[in-house]
């Protein structure tokens, strides 16, 4: 029998949820978000600080070219 969630999706469809399953995870290694707590939302351990940080050390797209 297929797992509840699996029933009647297409195989793109299941693909696509194992991708976001996976880039939680790393998300998570990252420290970006809290550790897997059943069926509640994950915390959010990064703020705005450290991003904005990371977005002025980098390169402008169109500068890149």
């Amino acid at each position: 029998m297929p797992h509840r969630w699996l029933s009647g999706e297409t195989i793109p469809t299941c693909r696509n949820r194992l991708q976001a399953a996976c880039l939680i995870d790393d998300m998570a290694e990252d420290g970006i978000v809290g550790d897997y707590n059943g069926s509640q939302a994950r915390e959010v351990l990064f703020n705005l600080e450290p991003w904005e940080a990371i977005n002025a050390s980098r390169m402008p797209m169109d500068a890149a070219v």
